[in-house]
């Protein structure tokens, strides 16, 4: 699964955080909102991917970290 199929807030939360190494304290300063911003984006974009993937034949449960 790509990550190119999020929306681009929550594909840019993804990439600093994961790609980058940015904290989510680091994600927030660098996107220029708050914290509880980045929190929210990256639950969705957790719960969108663990979707997606439940759609290809994976559970999902590698991504929503069950």
């Amino acid at each position: 699964m790509s990550v190119e199929a999020l929306p681009e807030e929550e594909r840019a939360v993804v990439r600093l955080h994961y790609d980058d190494g940015l904290t989510q304290t680091e994600t927030a300063s660098r996107l220029g909102v708050p914290v509880g911003t980045v929190k929210s984006r990256s639950h969705r974009a957790h719960r969108r991917l663990g979707e997606l993937l439940s759609h290809v034949g994976g559970s999902g449960a590698e991504v929503a970290g069950r």
